[in-house]
């Protein structure tokens, strides 16, 4: 329903990191198109959704529950299990992809 796309924009507009949303302000389009692009995927407790040997090329927004990255290392440096959800902080990750050009109708 009609309805239903315009809670998908509103959440991901709420999700959207600061640095997404800078890169998309003013563009409605761009939000709109994201939207119908988007797929709903569930997964299990103990899945693997990402790894270092296959790099994540989506941008994914937490809708429930808590996704853990652990063993994260960036320049060098290692951080601590960083939680993403809708009750997190972070409530996305992947978003360097649209970034760098995928969009999300490729996958």
């Amino acid at each position: 329903s009609h309805h239903h796309g315009e809670d998908k924009i509103k959440m991901l507009q709420e999700a959207l990191p600061e640095v997404l949303r800078e890169y998309l302000e003013g563009d409605d389009t761009a939000i709109t198109k994201l939207v119908s692009g988007m797929s709903t995927v569930s997964f299990q407790q103990g899945d693997v959704l990402v790894s270092k040997k296959s790099p994540i090329s989506c941008f994914c927004v937490i809708a429930e529950g808590t996704v853990v990255a652990t063993d994260i290392a960036s320049g060098g440096r290692s951080y601590e299990d960083l939680p993403i959800g809708p009750d997190e902080k972070q409530k996305t990750f992947g978003w360097q992809s649209i970034i760098a050009g995928k969009s999300m109708k490729d996958r």
